[in-house]
């Protein structure tokens, strides 16, 4: 009913006249910068384009026709000095309101850089990118309106993090087989950025939530060059080693003027992520602690055996244990002028001298071990005008690689185990625009696009002799003898035993390698293209083919040292073509738009006839194509120059993400808890209603007001498939869940001309409910102890019950900016001391995202979903430049400070108490009163009639605090209730939810050095 209700509210709108979209006009006013009158006939042109207009007795110019893109205009008039408007993002979808001054060419003013006011409610032009605390692509996506950032990953508008498109000037750069948001190109590439969640047009597919187009810089038609350095040493002995170095350059190639390029290049690293502020826990510097620590890794990868040569004694055999063993014996003998221990001894000091440490120091540094990345991203792109054809071809392409270290709460003590991640990227594409003629224009674009990645444990050995441009070396998954267990991971599987610095088992990882080793490589080949004809004054019409062919690869082993492992491994090459049509008819005061989109994607892939049959192993049926289509329909009425109403209606399906499709397709159930992919899923489709108002204020203010309400049908979610005859059982993809998602967005930009501030603010608010939270919550409900069902959460008929994981309810945005111009301020000295300086405030506050209350035991679910909320948070960074003219170079001085006021805003709560530092029900001494702990056992008899003793695997010296041979119920209690704490109040606790992080890192101060030529 209310989905009725609300449906009929908005096709009453839009029967007075409501609008889908903003006008697809690129308007303008030209004035006199002297006098501030409007000018008349003055000439706008579009660099590289034959686009041009001239303004009315009012100074007002129009412009229409053009396609999607980032412009550089130019006003002349007859006695004025030109001027040059660069970065102009337009979209046919939103329209663009301009303010340019022509100067008297009397005053001798040259050309006149003027700045867009926006294109848009969610364009956002390079100029406030570059000036943002961390400019890229996730602080940007933070700032805008209906975007959530939830444990790393995006979400617009209520919808998942992989129901969004990305692409690179119009080319696709979406993952599909994960939907992992990723920064893709150097921060100064980026001329701008376009996020749409509403009324997208059908050329965009593939998308349920909306789609972020970066349109990069072109390059001008005079030189631009410059390197620029970054980092954190300003804040001392609290910095994280933080380093990022950049680089570019734009220019036109000598004695070809219509062909121009443009080049950037970044390079990052950082040592570490910084540990402290961490959650109320004190440390006291105990060096004597690390130094017994450090005792504990001559017999950590030793086993307690048969000495070799020792004529059947037992003792620690393997590792460092036998090269103490052989110098002891050698200098005993004469042979060797230390002992084994002193060679000990010495390996020791280098070790603590070089942090070569399976454990680490939590005072020693500011960040924690293990935890470093580095990264470069490269790009470029070149234009070659011909005139003569009226068309243009531009080459787009960039490369980057991002690898980072794994810190782990279990593996603290043995880090060197612990995973590391590796993602490199590249993408190449051609396009080519034509003109045909002043009412017809065609494009086409090729394009290919690659991502691979990389997770699992690092090989040590290797490492050593890597340079830091080398991407890093993992363990091989190598199986000389094809006993399914990967030679590198054999006899190593991880234990948590007593090999910690309390002695305690159950908490730290003491022996054996991590267990997941994962490999991806992901690529497309596409075509596209597009044909547009204006047939008459008031109808567009648009239509288009896409093209692309996939290769998915993935080679997973999560138990790679265990003979039957949970092992998976797929090469497909499905493919996707799209047509689409689009119109848009123009009358005086109302745009209606209306576009359809099929697409045909083939799986390409087969799957076994019966899942249950384990001796049928060649029994494969192909998997059917799927058939899709997308509806946009979308009206704007133009109440006067200064409002207008717009309404959207969209059917939007995207193709299941790859992991969906194909996992675990050739596996054989050998375990119960497998989970199989369905290269027959139906798409995923989102019905969406879009209302809005917008209205500008004078020549300097807009406020924007935006309500959705969305109803997603078909969405991915596990059944428990069991074989009666057999019992065997598994857990399969299906289509058998819908969510329901509302909101409104408020937007408001204050930019005065003439003036050095500038305000923009903006509110979210979201409601979004689903009966599962995530496609994978219903396989391990089952198999975390529920045998029920019937269970609510199983139950297909209970809709709109739960509130998302990333249900965040309210979101405020508050960016303050000022900017002296290049006259501002009094002389001193011969110069203006308080010119060229930006100084940003980027305030936002946000509540709590949901949470589910979990049992202190085996993680069962305790009361309703999602139904208890984080603390609200509370953020502002800082960001300030100040530019000096230096006989043609530009040295730019900055300051970046993230969490200015240095708040300790909540990120993660252990599920079970809601709090950043209590785990569970803490230990007390009655929990061990009366137990001990003895240092050896009783074994056989010797030859002699005595009882032989053996060390007892239970016992540690670290336990025993008195060393009396000994571990008594006080000693049990105290140690436990250290490892207990230790555990608990790590920095980086993966039990924590929904990050391990307890709270957002410190103040974080950054400088930023610059110099441009």
């Amino acid at each position: 009913m209310r989905r009725i209700i609300c449906s009929a509210i908005l096709l009453w709108s839009a029967a007075l006249s409501l609008a889908g979209e903003k006008a697809n006009k690129l308007e303008g006013l030209v004035i006199d910068g002297a006098t501030g009158q409007k000018l008349e006939k003055a000439r706008i042109t579009i660099d590289g384009t034959t686009v041009e207009s001239r303004t009315d007795i009012n100074g007002y110019f129009v412009m229409d026709s053009l396609g999607a893109g980032s412009y550089t205009l130019r006003a002349e008039k007859k006695g004025s000095s030109p001027a040059v408007v660069k970065e102009v993002l337009y979209y046919p979808e939103k329209g663009a309101i301009l303010f340019l001054k022509l100067w008297p060419a009397s005053q001798k003013k040259q050309a006149e850089e003027n700045e867009s006011d926006g294109t848009g409610q969610l364009a956002i032009a390079a100029g406030r990118t570059i000036n943002m605390p961390e400019p890229g692509l996730g602080y940007i996506i933070r700032q805008t309106p209906g975007t959530v950032i939830h444990a790393g990953q995006m979400h617009l508008r209520g919808g998942d993090h992989d129901e969004l498109a990305y692409f690179v000037d119009g080319f696709d750069v979406s993952d599909r087989h994960f939907g992992v948001f990723s920064e893709h190109l150097p921060s100064r590439a980026i001329a701008g950025i376009e996020i749409t969640g509403a009324g997208f047009p059908v050329s965009i597919g593939q998308s349920m939530s909306g789609a972020v187009d970066i349109i990069t810089e072109r390059s001008e038609s005079s030189a631009d060059k410059g390197i620029k350095w970054t980092s954190d040493m300003i804040q001392g002995s609290t910095n994280s080693g933080y380093n990022k170095f950049e680089g570019f350059w734009n220019s036109a190639i000598p004695k070809v003027n219509d062909l121009r390029f443009s080049f950037n290049a970044e390079v990052a690293d950082r040592k570490g992520i910084i540990a402290f502020n961490m959650p109320e826990k004190i440390y006291v510097p105990d060096h004597s602690q690390d130094y017994i620590w450090a005792d504990t890794l001559y017999y950590s990868h030793s086993v307690w055996d048969t000495v070799p040569g020792s004529g059947g004694s037992y003792g620690w055999v393997g590792d460092w244990a036998d090269t103490i063993r052989h110098y002891d014996s050698l200098y005993a003998a004469g042979g060797s002028d230390v002992s084994g221990q002193q060679m000990w001894e010495l390996e020791k000091q280098d070790r603590l001298a070089h942090g070569r440490m399976y454990g680490w120091k939590e005072w020693d540094q500011p960040y924690l071990p293990h935890s470093g990345s580095n990264s470069y991203r490269l790009q470029g792109r070149a234009d070659y005008k011909l005139e003569r054809y009226n068309a243009k071809a531009s080459l787009t392409w960039f490369a980057n690689r991002e690898q980072e270290l794994q810190y782990s709460t279990y593996f603290k003590y043995n880090l060197d185990n612990y995973y590391a991640e590796l993602k490199k990227e590249w993408m190449l594409g051609l396009r080519f625009r034509q003109d045909l003629s002043l009412k017809t224009s065609y494009s086409l674009g090729l394009s290919r696009f690659s991502a691979r990645t990389q997770a699992g444990v690092l090989d040590t050995a290797a490492e050593k002799e890597r340079s830091w441009w080398q991407d890093y070396t993992f363990l091989s998954d190598a199986d000389a003898n094809g006993d399914s267990i990967y030679d590198a991971y054999a006899g190593q599987g991880y234990v948590k035993n007593i090999n910690n610095p309390y002695g305690v088992p159950g908490y730290f990882v003491g022996y054996g390698l991590a267990r997941l080793w994962r490999r991806t490589a992901d690529s497309y080949n596409g075509f596209n293209f597009k044909l547009n004809h204006q047939v008459n004054e008031k109808n567009n019409l648009e239509g288009g083919i896409d093209l692309k062919k996939y290769r998915v690869y993935l080679k997973e082993n999560s138990l790679p040292w265990d003979p039957v492992p949970f092992k998976d491994y797929y090469d497909f090459d499905p493919a996707n073509l799209a047509i689409y049509l689009q119109e848009k008819l123009e009358l005086s005061d109302l745009v209606l738009t209306a576009g359809v989109r099929l697409d045909r994607f083939m799986p390409n892939a087969g799957k076994k006839a019966n899942n249950f049959n384990l001796t049928d192993t060649a029994s494969y049926i192909e998997a059917r194509d799927t058939t899709m289509y997308s509806l946009r329909l979308g009206f704007l009425h133009k109440i006067s120059g200064s409002a207008s109403f717009r309404v959207n209606f969209g059917r939007y399906v995207q193709q299941p993400s790859w992991d969906y499709l194909y996992k675990n397709l050739t596996a054989n159930i050998a375990r119960g808890t497998t989970v199989l992919g369905e290269p027959e899923l139906m798409a995923p489709y989102t019905i969406a209603y879009d209302a809005g108002l917008s209205r500008r204020f004078g020549q300097s203010s807009e406020l924007d007001l935006s309500m959705y309400y969305k109803d997603v049908y078909d969405l991915i979610d596990t059944a428990y498939i069991q074989d009666t005859t057999t019992g065997l059982s598994y857990s399969g993809f299906k289509n058998n869940r819908q969510a329901n998602i509302r909101g409104l967005e408020l937007t408001y930009e204050l930019k005065p001309l003439g003036k050095e501030y500038s305000i923009l603010a903006n509110y979210s608010f979201q409601m979004t409910k689903y009966n599962t939270d995530a496609p994978n919550i219903v396989h391990e409900y089952i198999y975390g102890g529920v045998d029920n069902l019937e269970d609510p959460l199983l139950n297909p008929k209970y809709i709109n019950t739960y509130f998302l994981n990333w249900d965040q309810r309210h979101k405020f945005v508050l960016n303050l900016g000022w900017g002296s111009g290049s006259d501002f301020g009094p002389w001193f000295f011969g110069g203006q001391p308080l010119s060229d300086i930006s100084i940003g405030l980027f305030n936002n506050a946000n509540s709590g995202f949901p949470y589910t209350v979990l049992g202190y035991f085996y993680g069962n679910i305790v009361g309703d979903i999602n139904h208890e909320r984080l603390p609200w948070t509370f953020n502002t960074d800082l960001k300030a430049e100040k530019i000096f003219k230096l006989s043609g170079v530009n040295l730019t001085l900055g300051l970046e400070v993230l969490n200015l006021f240095n708040r300790k805003n909540t990120t993660g709560i252990f599920p079970q108490t809601g709090l950043t530092d209590a785990y569970g029900t803490p230990p007390s001494y009655d929990d061990f009163a009366g137990k001990t702990v003895l240092d050896s056992l009783p074994g056989g008899i010797d030859s002699s009639g005595h009882t032989m003793m053996y060390p007892n695997p239970d016992y540690s010296k670290w336990r025993d605090l008195n060393g009396d041979g000994v571990i008594d119920d006080k000693e049990l209690y105290l140690t436990y209730a250290a490892a207990y704490n230790d555990y608990v109040n790590d920095p980086y606790n993966s039990l924590r939810y929904p990050e391990s992080s307890a709270y957002v890192l410190p103040r974080k101060a950054r400088l930023v050095l610059g110099f441009m030529f």
